[in-house]
């Protein structure tokens, strides 16, 4: 699984950031993919620069205040491509959701067609929030890879949402 210090090395490897546009990157487009807080994101560059994986530089801004733009250093490509190289680890898949139906533990019909509704609501909420951040990254740049990222998502909560569409509330036992 990827770590902090890989995923930045990894959008570094592409770009030129600050540590604003790493949390930005972090929160509204990896959020549906990649498990991660904005809060580590300052103590791995400062890491990444004391090890010589990244550089970093100040820009003076007039309108607003300076900011530090890090850059990728030979040594932090060369660990960048090791990881993107690297074995891909199996997906985690945990689901409060499946484990509260699968138990059922005093749960009638209405629980479960409640918990049903929840459900769905909860996952179209993720699904118009992955849409929104498509709609608004689309017409920059975008790799094949990056596209395909979003269709797999898209596609992986409509199927969700599908599922519970079409499979009617579990009889209780």
């Amino acid at each position: 699984m990827a770590k902090g210090r890989d995923i930045i090395l990894s959008l570094l490897y592409q770009q030129d950031l600050s540590g604003y546009d790493i949390n930005e990157i972090l929160t509204k487009r990896f959020s549906h993919f990649m498990p991660g807080t904005s809060g580590t994101v300052y103590p791995v560059l400062r890491n990444l620069e004391k090890d010589g994986l990244a550089t970093s530089r100040t820009v003076i801004q007039t309108d607003r205040p300076n900011k530090k733009v890090y850059s990728i250093t030979p040594a932090g490509k060369t660990k960048a491509e090791k990881f993107l190289a690297s074995p891909i680890a199996p997906d985690e898949f945990r689901s409060d959701f499946l484990f509260r139906t699968y138990l059922g533990i005093n749960m009638g019909r209405e629980d479960y067609t409640s918990l049903i509704e929840s459900e769905k609501r909860s996952i179209q909420s993720r699904l118009d929030q992955l849409m929104q951040d498509y709609d608004g990254v689309k017409d920059e740049f975008m790799s094949a890879g990056m596209r395909y990222a979003y269709d797999f998502g898209i596609r992986f909560y409509q199927d969700k949402l599908d599922f519970l569409q079409q499979h009617p509330v579990p009889q209780p036992e």
